[in-house]
């Protein structure tokens, strides 16, 4: 279910325009804001929200089936059902909350969050007295203090105003939401403050975050309702109700306000068709209540039938909260007056809010109850209307109105009552006629005409002068007093009018120019031409970007433009390599820790070409590009650069290789980023796991690890000969050799490097930042706050908080742990907390692994284990899915004084123990929007560990999607239990951004055959970069669903995806980044891994194959970006 929606009918009780506010008052602003000028995103089709909502609906039936007594389920269902009542008017669906919420209560009668989620229900049917008892029922069974629900009751019933205020704005000071700002909004417009409550709905529609029409839509209704029906702005209210009704189509209260409105204006045959196509798929009744008043003949008749039969169904199941509407129909269309006066009443007794008076006041006059109608008037005198009438009506105000509703002959005082009211009505009608009076007693005598004059006066006007008319009429009159003496004469009378402005004179001579006024903000723009998908075999063997692009408006040439490629060394003519003299020169050469080449088994040079993340650096007056390879042993290259001052141009002039020897080397150099002190950071990918290699004794159980091949190579780089030289399929060497040179501890860290002027690298391995498969390591704006994706099965997400900004070495890590808020098989969506892993140093972790003396750390020394016996462990054993390879359970232990061992070289398996989240398949890129302060994160396959599994925690279970999808995390504060403020950048949430679309199979005749994403999107996002002020997001794709994979641009506010690269059959296009400022340019870093490697090898031998060597380069040049 959408985040916001289950907010909405605690917030939105008043959604059908039962407001509790008084007045007309006069604004305080020119017009309300439109909501396309102050929504930040865009939503999606309201069409499509409503039928994933009632899909959603049917899910979570399904759970309930399997499950009914599960009360999460029952949130679940009841929050679903009850948004789409209040969007489509589906009554029947508060029948069946009815029954969950009372059937929950039943299964858990002392639990307090069944006894809320009844209260919830209850206050929706407006039974608010019966909500607040349960509400103290559930404090009594340990609930924290509610009044903050009771706030929402209370408000609804007019009840405590100025308390209601209070807590509203106490709540938004605590926590300032889309959720929070507009419960106050509601609260401020209930008193009368629109102009404050409207800049607190525009605050809320700023802050959201979210892809859903839903909430927008009802933003807009709720502020219609309030110009509108509260301070008399038709006008306005029309533009809101018709953006709430372009948001979702079918938001039947939406379309019945706007259709009121069309028939006020004359355009009843646009009001009629309106409504008429909502009976189709609505419950509502008030559709053809209103039918019945816009038509005439057999029409209404049909129209009026129909609303009295859903009326009185209504009335039936949940009276308290139609009545005041069906009081309106019987009052009109109806024609049963008694009815609609005791229905009135029945509201009044329970809502004691102004336009409950009014709705008894004219049910009263209808009824020619006149004793009722002087009660009425006489209670809602308490109230500050705060009413201009001379500005809002025809006439000179409230003393004009009560001698026009005097005149005439009054042989009887009850005549005389009769004829104050009638004649109020006469004179809203524009008569004074008594056979016009006559009728207006009875609506539905008034001709087709009256009665759209008379719907276009609004209720609280005719109220608020027949409360003033009332005043005097249900008074009784004195006895005629004496005759006045003359008056004084009076004073002059004023000043006439100014005469008529003469003609202008001419023009006088043009001043001097001013100097030029500073640039405005104006709207950054940027888009891409599209490469489209490749179809031929050239371009499918080809490198392919966007030739052009718009930047705000002007047309650049731009193009991939490639810096170098795997095995050249640029500081040779023809940048061929010399691998025997100087290997350290040869970009993707494999060095050991002695700096010597390293060999494949059949004695070939080790050259590699998975080019990874990237990095522009300036140090000086020099500039580099610093380049990752993804291989193991990974390495690195730092290339310096010449820029082309008048293009931006940017030529590879010299390379060197970067020594890791003094932190173990590096392992599967993956995705990075750039810090905000101006480093590089690469994040090992590393995915052993220590428990197999650990307990490895012979050579036979390493090869059965299933990452032999890996940890052989390391073994390599760290100086192991590892020849097979008795044939016999083993290393010659011992395995305890082996164990006392190789760690699986001494890789999958984040790793910084920084350059100085002169090209030379230093290294730090930050092991305080948590050990996992590593894809990424990204540094907030804070330098202290950094996240850290886990590209693994089973996967989490971290974060890691340092003790000092701009210094890694220390600090605190902290574990998701996700709290999903839709039905499982849902969509992933949900809540985030931050678990506490404890504080580590660098130094602290480095001498578990590099002890001055004694055995280096292993996994037995952390854990204690035991088998798995029928998907449980014995007591003392906590159940865990968390070692990252696979699927597999554990029973683990944590040995007394390891916490720190376990937090920082076992991160998951140990996050896992503490209540965190690792349910994550291949969690991959991640970058910051600092304009919508919000994280986007890619996920390149939703399926495997994120579905239900059997045994350990469920967190996650959501629908699969093996095309993957890119992700918003909406950032905020996180605090601890003690109140310390640990961070202003904790992601806070989990919701869909975009993604990808799994197809049947394309026919092999088509040019997409081989695809099994639509090539009109995303395959297996990868990584991801944003560039902000431009509002645009780059998606890089790892996949084999799409035959050659792409880069797209997103551009955030119209959602709309362009394929700016395509890469060579078997590659992938790893780890784009923006640099917004690079010598007076700005770049998009872009990387080319393994062409023909991952499929279509063969095609390598064909005439138009581009290489296997990795390209790096970047599209652009742009002009500065920052």
């Amino acid at each position: 279910m959408n985040r916001a929606i289950c907010t909405l009918f605690v917030l939105g009780l008043v959604a059908c325009g039962s407001s509790a506010a008084p007045e007309p008052a006069k604004p305080e602003v020119e017009a309300p804001a439109p909501v396309a000028d102050v929504l930040r995103r865009t939503t999606t089709d309201g069409g499509l929200a409503l039928t994933n909502l009632s899909a959603q609906i049917a899910s979570a039936e399904r759970a309930l089936a399997r499950s009914p007594a599960r009360l999460d389920l029952v949130k679940t269902a009841v929050g679903l059902l009850l948004s789409r009542a209040q969007f489509m008017g589906t009554y029947t669906d508060f029948t069946r909350v009815d029954q969950l919420t009372r059937e929950a209560l039943e299964v858990h009668p002392d639990s307090a969050e069944a006894l809320l989620v009844r209260a919830d229900f209850l206050s929706t049917v407006h039974r608010f007295d019966e909500a607040l008892a349960l509400l103290a029922r559930a404090e009594q069974r340990g609930a924290q203090a509610q009044d903050e629900r009771r706030a929402t009751y209370w408000l609804a019933t007019g009840r405590e105003p100025e308390r209601v205020l209070a807590l509203r704005e106490a709540q938004l000071t605590r926590v300032r939401t889309f959720g929070t700002l507009t419960a106050l909004a509601a609260a401020r417009a209930a008193v009368g403050e629109f102009a404050r409550a409207d800049a607190l709905y525009v605050e809320a529609l700023e802050s959201y975050r979210d892809v859903s029409p839903l909430p927008v839509a009802w933003v807009a209704f709720q502020r219609g309702v309030m110009w509108g029906e509260m301070a008399d702005k038709g006008a306005w209210a029309r533009k809101l109700y018709e953006e709430a009704v372009r948001r979702v189509p079918d938001y039947v209260v939406a379309n019945v306000h706007l259709a009121e409105l069309e028939h006020e204006a004359g355009e009843s045959e646009a009001a009629i068709a309106r409504l008429v196509r909502l009976r189709e798929h609505t419950e509502d009744p008030e559709v053809a209540s209103r039918l019945s008043s816009f038509s005439q003949g057999a029409a209404q008749a049909r129209y009026r039938s129909e609303a009295d039969s859903g009326y009185g169904q209504l009335l039936q199941a949940h009276k308290a909260a139609f009545r005041d509407h069906a009081a309106e129909f019987y009052l009109g269309a109806g024609r049963d007056p008694e009815l609609a006066l005791e229905l009135a009443l029945e509201n009044l007794a329970e809502r004691d809010v102004p336009r409950a008076h009014l709705v008894a006041l004219e049910a009263a006059w209808v009824a020619d109850e006149k004793a009722e109608a002087c009660a009425i008037a006489k209670r809602a005198r308490r109230f500050d209307w705060n009413v201009n009438l001379q500005a809002q009506s025809p006439s000179t105000g409230a003393t004009a109105a009560e001698a026009r509703a005097r005149e005439g002959p009054r042989p009887r005082r009850a005549r005389s009552r009769h004829t104050t009211v009638t004649s109020l009505f006469a004179w809203a009608l524009g008569r004074s006629q008594p056979a016009s009076i006559l009728r207006s007693r009875v609506p539905w005598f008034w001709t087709h005409e009256e009665q759209r004059r008379m719907s276009g006066l609004r209720r609280t006007l005719v109220g608020v002068l027949a409360l003033s008319a009332l005043t005097t009429a249900c008074a009784e009159d004195g006895a005629q007093g004496k005759p006045g003496a003359d008056g004084a004469p009076g004073e002059n009378g004023s000043d006439g009018k100014e005469g008529a402005d003469g003609l202008d004179g001419k023009d006088g001579a043009s001043g001097s120019e001013g100097p030029e006024g500073q640039r405005g903000p104006g709207t950054s723009w940027l888009s891409f031409s599209d490469v489209g998908f490749a179809r031929t075999n050239a371009e499918k063997h080809a490198v392919r970007a966007s030739s052009r692009a718009n930047l705000n408006g002007k047309e650049l040439a731009i193009g991939f433009k490639t810096i170098i490629r795997s095995g050249q060394d640029p500081a040779r003519a023809d940048k061929s390599c010399d691998l025997e003299a100087s290997p350290a020169t040869c970009t993707g050469a494999m060095l050991d820790k002695a700096g010597e080449l390293m060999r494949d088994e059949g004695g070939e040079p080790m050259v590699s070409n998975l080019n990874d993340f990237s990095s522009l650096l300036s140090a000086g007056d020099s500039k580099f590009l610093v380049h990752s390879y993804e291989s193991y042993p990974a390495t690195v290259y730092v290339t310096k650069l010449a820029q082309d001052e008048a293009s931006g141009e940017l030529s590879a002039m010299a390379t060197k290789h970067v020594d890791f020897s003094s932190i173990d080397g590096l392992y599967r150099a993956c995705a990075g980023s750039i810090t905000p002190w101006g480093t590089h950071i690469s994040a090992e990918e590393a995915q052993v796991d220590a428990r197999t290699v650990d307990a490895a004794t012979t050579w036979s159980e390493l090869m059965a690890t299933g990452r032999y091949g890996e940890i052989k190579l390391m073994g390599r780089y760290l100086g192991l000969d590892l020849a097979d030289g008795d044939g016999n399929g083993e290393p010659d060497v011992d395995v305890d050799t082996f164990q006392s040179t190789y760690s699986s501890y001494f890789h999958g860290f984040a790793v910084e490097v920084a350059v100085d002027a002169a090209g030379e690298a230093s290294v730090q391995k930050h092991y305080a930042m948590g050990r996992m498969g590593m894809e990424l390591a990204y540094v907030m704006p804070d330098q202290r706050t950094a996240f850290l994706t886990d590209d693994v099965t089973n996967g989490g997400l971290f974060m890691f908080v340092a003790d000092e900004a701009g210094n890694l070495e220390a600090g605190t890590l902290y574990a998701m742990r996700f709290h999903q808020r839709t039905v499982a098989g849902g969509a992933l969506e949900g809540d985030i907390e931050w678990v506490d892993l404890g504080h580590a140093t660098n130094a602290e972790i480095r001498a578990l692994i590099h002890p001055a003396s004694g055995a280096r750390i292993k996994f037995q020394d952390i854990f204690d284990t035991e088998p798995v016996n029928e998907s449980a462990c014995s007591a003392g054993f906590t159940l865990v899915r968390a070692n990252g390879d696979n699927e597999d359970l554990e029973c683990l232990k944590l040995r007394p004084g390891m916490e720190l061992a376990a937090s920082r070289l076992e991160t998951r398996r140990y996050s896992v123990l503490k209540g965190a989240t690792a349910e994550l398949t291949k969690e991959e890129g991640l970058t910051y929007d600092p304009e919508l302060n919000r994280i986007y994160v890619a996920l390149s396959d939703v399926s495997a560990s994120m579905a239900a599994q059997s045994g350990g925690d469920n967190h996650i279970d959501v629908a699969p999607n093996r095309c993957g999808g890119v992700y918003a995390l909406d950032v905020g504060p996180w605090v601890d239990l003690d109140g310390t403020l640990v961070t202003e950048y904790a992601a806070v949430n989990w919701y869909p951004l975009v993604v990808g679309q799994q197809v049947p199979a394309y026919p092999a005749s088509s040019p997409y055959a081989g695809n099994s994403c639509s090539v009109g999107g995303l395959a297996s996002p990868d990584n991801v970069t944003y560039l902000p002020k431009y509002q645009t997001l780059i998606i890089g794709e790892d996949t084999g669903r799409h035959q050659n994979d792409a880069m797209w641009s997103y551009h955030m506010p119209s959602g709309r995806l362009t394929r700016i690269m395509t890469t060579p059959y078997g590659s992938e296009t790893t780890s784009p980044y923006w640099v917004t400022n690079f010598g007076g340019y700005g770049y998009l870093i872009g990387a080319v891994q393994h062409p023909y490697g991952e499929s279509d090898q063969e095609k390598l031998s064909e005439p138009e194959a581009s290489g296997a060597a990795s390209w790096v380069g970047v599209i652009g040049p742009f002009p500065a970006l920052d």
